[in-house]
C-alpha cells in the first residue's frame, strides 16, 4: 500500500507539466522468470513507464498512452503474457488526488491577513 501512495504523489510531481489524458495502467498476471526478463529487456528497450519493476512470482504494472496501448496489449498477448486494466484514467487519478484550492477567509475571519 505504500508503494502505491508512492507513486500516486510522483505521479502527481510528475504530471505537473503533463496531462496524461487516455493514459491507463495495466497490469500483468504473474510472471515466471522468462516473462519477467522479457518485460525487463522491453523495459530497458522501450519508454514504457513501469510502475511496478517484472519480477518473478509477482504482477508488473505499465503505464501507457493511447497511442501505445494497442501495440503494448498486443504484444502482451502474443508473449502469453496476462494482464489487465489497472488504472482505467491516469488524469482522473491525479486530479483526484489533488488537494482541493482552498477558499479565500473572508474580512473578519480570525488570521486573515491582507497586505496593501
Amino acid at each position: 500500500m505504500k508503494v502505491g501512495g508512492v507513486l500516486c504523489c510522483l505521479v502527481v510531481a510528475v504530471s505537473a507539466h503533463k496531462s496524461y489524458d487516455g493514459y491507463k495502467v495495466l497490469r500483468t498476471g504473474t510472471l515466471d522468470q522468462d516473462k519477467a526478463d522479457l518485460l525487463r529487456d522491453v523495459q530497458s528497450d522501450t519508454y514504457l513507464d513501469f510502475w511496478k519493476e517484472p519480477a518473478p512470482g509477482r504482477s508488473a504494472d505499465i503505464m501507457t498512452s493511447s497511442d501505445e496501448m494497442e501495440s503494448v496489449m498486443t504484444w502482451l498477448s502474443s508473449n502469453g503474457i496476462t494482464f489487465h486494466t489497472m488504472v482505467e484514467d491516469v488524469e482522473m487519478l491525479i486530479q483526484e488526488a489533488k488537494p482541493a484550492p482552498k477558499a479565500a477567509k473572508s474580512e473578519g475571519e480570525r488570521y486573515a491577513m491582507e497586505w496593501s
